[in-house]
C-alpha cells in the first residue's frame, strides 16, 4: 500500500478531506521519528514496537581493490507483536 492508497483508505474511512487524512497520517509518522530520533522507543499494542540499534562499522573492499570502512550507526528496527503476526501469518 502507498502512501496514497493509505491517505485515500483514511479520508474514506472517517469521512474527511484528503488534505487533512494526509495530514494527520505525516504527523503520525513524523511523531514516531522524532521519538526514534530521541533514542527512546513507540510501542504499539497489537502491532509492533520501533526502535534503534547500533549497527557496527565495517570493513571491506570496492571492486576495484581499494578498502573503505563504514562508521558505527543507528538503525531503525521493527519488531512485529505476536497479535500481528499471528493476523498475517
Amino acid at each position: 500500500m502507498s502512501i496514497k492508497e493509505l491517505t485515500e483508505k483514511v479520508s474514506e474511512e472517517f469521512d474527511i478531506p484528503k488534505s487533512e487524512a494526509r495530514e494527520t497520517i505525516d504527523f503520525v509518522f513524523d511523531s514516531i521519528t522524532e521519538t526514534l530520533e530521541s533514542g527512546s522507543e513507540v510501542t504499539i499494542p497489537g502491532f509492533g514496537k520501533f526502535s534503534t540499534a547500533t549497527q557496527k562499522g565495517r570493513e571491506g573492499t570496492a571492486p576495484d581493490g581499494t578498502k573503505w570502512k563504514s562508521e558505527t550507526k543507528q538503525v531503525p528496527k521493527f519488531k512485529a507483536a505476536t497479535a500481528l503476526k499471528d493476523t498475517v501469518a
